[in-house]
């Protein structure tokens, strides 16, 4: 049996806090009656074990649980009384340099990590002979779990009192997930690559710690969400399928660990691709566990994602959730969505005060030291790329409480929403943070003009090329011209002039209309325009644009705002590795807003937004560019090819008998002269192709069909949204350069060819939004009826038909070319009804399930989805936490056409 110090460092007994005595005073009947509402922990959808983890022991998981609820008391009761004083006089804990902000964050960091420490498998030479051991004898244990997997039962309707409070019913408490792990074959190559590790006397053990191998789990009674529904009419969109009535072609997780690899059909319909993409759970590489996270902040910066902020499970697992029943909450109230009372309020979901790093190309997770003015935990705020090595956050609110505790033992906790007006700058080198204060202009654009703190904002970048600088000395492939690979300069038929065109031809490529591939970027703002090529460095900083978001105009009441602001922060000095010193306070100039809801977007928070890289202006086909750099980098020559061999003369030496043989500039001309015709008959092909279908006279047309249709240069878009509880339905492009707003409209087919296209309401908000290509992905979010079930408590009246509402799927896929959703038809559009379209019958139907409170990174066509919250569409109280990263394998082009 392992020693019990090898399980973590997770000791209630030796934590600082746990030892001073708290004298709290006595609530009253009076104010005992605000406090009502009573939550359970939640439950895992999917998470991560470590192959080091100790499974076999059949108390240590009781006495986490035990620690684990012991030490959320001492943590509410830490939290002192909150004053409204300085209500809105900016975040109340922010200004890092005061000595009671100190304190308080040196306790809630106490506590905060001994949770994860939790996470932390302390593996040296003599504990890893035994974890290998045990997992040898899991290996021969097949039929441990099979008592205790008869007694589950796979359906959302399996949640007790005594499973959700996590009390113990006797016997192993551990699942038989975690068992898998260490009875998978995958991990016997890792064990053999881990021993090479303990051959070398290694000085320093935190290195045996960071090549810790997490992997991937599904709960079992939730993988019928990978699999597709049957083909049979009878099977319930919204009724799981049980673990014995799944035959044994479907249920493929009977030989595996994990589901690393998915079909991912259920998500992107097929019509997008042939092969409709594919999900991946994927391992990490870690010295701590990556928590479950809600309503974070993440923003990918050179091929790495910084996560911080949001709301983080006290619990490693379901066998370590602590018991909540005596835990009563009177908690923020008025929530508009999609943020749920259910993950907001619940005692178990504590904030998270650290930054994550994850390397998207090597899947490993860091956790680094943040020094300087180090930001409150705060939720919903928003960041963007602000330099090559800075990132800026700014916004969201910071949850307060008050705990009092009676003489029974119960705790009465109080939660309030403080919002947070003061931005932070994050060096990702040396991993600083500085504070900067936002301040607007006096007496412009309005009598009321202040700069008000938010959150659920859109928050985008953009280059400013006033500050953009050119090095002269550069080659001339640095200042808009592809580079040339040598090889294709060994033959002196193949120039430059050939490949990019010359300067006076139609095909030159001039410099600002090529990205710089050298310098990657982050999704959520556009690449400068002109780049040092010399130090592969931008010397720019991007300048800033917020819009909308929610604002807090009293206690627990919010309004939506439909203002704009442009930022450009002030640089005072510059150093090398883009080193960039700031200056302190900032003026937010205001964009003045038009009261026009033709031109200027309504009240929102929440929306989807993202930089487009594909623009309405001159779209080029992918086809048509693989025809030109055909036609420009390669040509046949009609006298080598097979079966055209020309006949040999008998007298080569007389000079009436020789040929003269074209030189390669000549024939290179005859065969792109000879070609033209076959490549204007492609275009038009292309042509028929990409164009959208007729659309009816009494429909607008999308834009690529109009004549005149507005020119967008740099863009970004945004989706949806909610005002209060009501959801929007419209998406906006604002274009950078004019900063002018225009509303784009979205279309679907119908079964009646002849009508065309109908634009539609796709009303979605909590979703995120990104571009592959010519096609625009929507991730998640919550529908109109989602918020009416969740927010209004109106019950969805039952309604048999063959079509299921507009946006259920996990994933919808919009081209942009035609501005329509694909893999679906329009079955009504009336004013009484909602949308309800019926998906391609090439393809199954999707789960009606939603998943909000995550957030996703664009990187090389792979889509990551970090953290969230899922839940039935039919029971949506019922909530589960995303503890496993997910990414989508999607293409860039549709290969059906």
């Amino acid at each position: 049996m392992p020693l019990p110090n090898t399980f973590g460092t997770h000791s209630l007994e030796a934590h600082p806090l746990c030892a001073q005595s708290t004298i709290l005073p006595r609530l009253s009947k009076e104010e005992r009656s605000h406090y009502r509402e009573r939550y359970y922990s939640l439950k895992f959808i999917s998470n991560y074990v470590s192959v080091f983890d100790q499974a076999m022991n059949d108390n240590i998981d009781s006495k986490i649980r035990k620690e684990n609820e012991m030490l959320l008391k001492k943590y509410y009761e830490s939290r002192k009384p909150f004053s409204f004083t300085n209500f809105r006089q900016g975040s109340i804990i922010s200004s890092s340099d005061s000595s009671t902000g100190c304190t308080e964050r040196t306790k809630t960091y106490s506590f905060l990590n001994d949770f994860v420490s939790n996470c932390v498998n302390e593996v040296d030479p003599y504990t890893l002979k035994m974890t290998v051991r045990n997992r040898h004898s899991a290996l021969n244990m097949v039929n441990i779990d099979e008592e205790r997997k008869s007694k589950e039962e796979y359906d959302f309707e399996d949640n007790s009192d005594d499973n959700c409070s996590g009390r113990s019913n006797g016997g192993p408490q551990y699942s038989s997930e975690r068992l898998d792990i260490l009875r998978s074959d995958s991990t016997r190559s890792y064990f053999k690559y881990y021993k090479k590790l303990l051959t070398v006397d290694l000085r320093d053990s935190d290195v045996l710690k960071r090549h810790n191998l997490w992997m991937p789990m599904i709960t079992r009674k939730f993988r019928f969400l990978l699999l597709p529904h049957g083909e049979s009419e009878d099977s319930s969109l919204t009724t799981p399928i049980p673990r014995c009535l799944l035959t044994s072609a479907l249920d493929f997780f009977d030989e595996k660990t994990c589901p690393l690899f998915v079909n991912g059909t259920d998500c992107v319909p097929k019509s997008y691709d042939t092969f409709s993409g594919s999900s991946v759970v994927t391992s990490i590489f870690s010295e701590y566990k990556l928590p479950s996270l809600s309503y974070h902040c993440s923003v990918e910066l050179n091929e790495q994602l910084f996560i911080g902020g949001g709301l983080m499970a006290c619990h490693r697992y379901d066998e370590e959730a602590p018991d909540l029943q005596d835990f009563y909450v009177d908690g923020i109230k008025n929530l508009p969505p999609p943020l749920l009372p259910g993950l907001i309020n619940n005692p178990s979901m504590v904030s998270n005060p650290h930054i994550y790093c994850f390397s998207l190309t090597s899947s490993r997770l860091t956790r680094p030291n943040v020094s300087g003015y180090t930001p409150p935990p705060l939720v919903c705020s928003q960041g963007c790329k602000l330099t090559e090595r800075h990132i800026f956050f700014y916004g969201g609110f910071e949850i307060k409480s008050e705990t009092q505790v009676d003489d029974k033992g119960r705790y009465f906790i109080k939660k309030r929403a403080f919002l947070n007006n003061t931005g932070y700058i994050l060096d990702t080198m040396t991993f600083k943070f500085s504070k900067i204060e936002l301040i607007a202009p006096p007496y412009q654009f309005a009598i009321y003009n202040n700069f008000s703190p938010r959150f659920g904002h859109m928050q985008t970048s953009v280059s400013n090329s006033n500050n953009n600088q050119v090095n002269e000395n550069a080659p001339s492939c640095a200042k808009g011209r592809r580079s040339i690979s040598p090889y294709r300069l060994g033959s002196g038929d193949y120039k430059i002039d050939y490949l990019v065109g010359s300067p006076e031809s139609k095909d030159y490529l001039p410099g600002d209309s090529l990205p710089n591939v050298a310098n990657p970027r982050s999704t959520d703002s556009l690449p400068p325009k002109t780049c040092n090529s010399a130090t592969h460095t931008c010397s720019s900083v991007n300048t800033i644009f917020i819009f909308g978001g929610y604002s807090q105009t009293g206690d627990d009441k919010y309004e939506a705002m439909n203002d704009m602001w442009k930022i450009n922060i002030p640089v005072i000095s510059r150093g090398k590795r883009n080193y960039y010193k700031f200056a302190e306070t900032v003026t937010a100039t205001k964009i003045p807003v038009i009261d026009d809801p033709k031109l200027w977007p309504s009240r929102r928070a929440f929306s989807a937004c993202c930089v487009l890289d594909y623009f309405a202006k001159d779209a080029e086909p992918i086809e048509t560019k693989l025809l030109r750099n055909l036609k420009n980098d390669f040509s046949i020559d009609m006298e080598i090819r097979p079966g055209n061999k020309p006949s040999q003369p008998l007298f080569p030496n007389i000079p009436h008998s020789r040929k003269e043989k074209k030189n390669g500039r000549d024939s290179k001309r005859a065969s792109c002269s000879s070609s033209s015709t076959s490549e204007d008959a492609s275009s038009k092909s292309t042509r028929n192709t990409t164009s959208s279908p007729p659309t009816s006279p009494k429909h607008t047309p999308p834009l690529s069909t109009q004549k005149k249709r507005p020119t967008f240069g740099r863009t970004v878009a945004i989706h949806g949204g909610s005002d209060s509880n009501d959801v929007c339905c419209d998406m906006w492009w604002f274009d950078f350069d004019s900063e002018i707003w225009t509303k784009v409209d979205l279309y679907a087919k119908t079964g009646d060819e002849s009508e065309g296209l109908v634009p539609i309401k796709l009303c979605m908000v909590g979703h995120s939004m990104t571009t592959i290509g010519p096609k625009l992905i929507f991730l998640g979010g919550l529908r109109q009826n989602d918020v009416d079930q969740l927010y209004r408590d109106e019950t969805l009246p039952e309604e048999i038909t063959s079509g299921i509402p507009l946006g259920s799927g996990v994933i919808n896929v919009v081209d942009l070319n035609t501005q329509c959703i694909q893999g679906c038809k329009l079955l009504r559009n009336d004013e009484e009804t909602k949308d309800l379209v019926t998906i391609d019958p090439n393809v199954s139907v999707p789960h009606q399930i939603f998943t909000v409170a995550g957030t996703i990174a664009l990187v090389k066509g792979t889509m990551t989805l970090v953290g969230g919250a899922v839940a039935g569409r039919h029971d949506s109280s019922k909530l589960y936490l995303r503890g496993a990263i997910l990414q989508f394998i999607l293409p860039s082009m549709n290969l059906t056409n």
